[in-house]
């Protein structure tokens, strides 16, 4: 639906639900003379973003041009590879700002965000034996406490042991 700035791109389910986030966050009703945004923009772009969740709750890339941090998930030849729990964490946030959807929007994108609840949930308690990097722990305990999860603090407890202290600086290495 939204691409990303390179010429000729596919859509993006990445930038598409950062753009809903976005115009969602800019809607005041003091700035209405100076900026309106058409809230049919946001239940499109929310609406075409639903399409490219998983069953397990999982969202995954469409483009190939994708930040790779955000886009583990691309094939070449399009198949999904892996599930990805970052862009599922960056569209689990910007489905949280939505609201107000018209129509049956409004549940569908309830239940969305409830199938990417429980799976980041069921990725937290894998992150603990994996190859999990600071990056993608941080972005799901953030998705998670947003989302008032009760595993939000688990996320936070396994970020907080990716940590490396030297003297009296925490770092991650990201």
């Amino acid at each position: 639906y939204f691409r990303s700035d390179w010429k000729n791109s596919a859509p993006s389910v990445w930038v598409t639900s950062f753009c809903a986030r976005v115009f969602t966050e800019a809607i005041f009703n003091e700035w209405e003379n100076f900026l309106f945004i058409d809230p049919n923009i946001i239940s499109k772009a929310v609406s075409w973003v639903l399409q490219f969740q998983t069953s397990e709750g999982s969202f995954y890339e469409v483009s190939q041009y994708s930040d790779r941090k955000l886009n583990d998930t691309y094939a070449n030849d399009g198949y999904v590879q892996r599930p990805n729990i970052t862009l599922t964490a960056h569209v689990l946030i910007a489905l949280h700002s939505v609201k107000d959807l018209p129509g049956d929007l409004g549940p569908k994108l309830a239940q969305a965000r409830q199938r990417a609840i429980s799976y980041l949930e069921i990725k937290t308690d894998q992150m603990r034996n994996s190859h999990s990097t600071p990056y993608e722990i941080a972005l799901v305990a953030y998705a998670l406490m947003v989302s008032k999860s009760p595993k939000a603090d688990q996320a936070f407890i396994l970020l907080a042991e990716k940590k490396k202290t030297q003297g009296k600086l925490n770092m991650f290495k990201f």
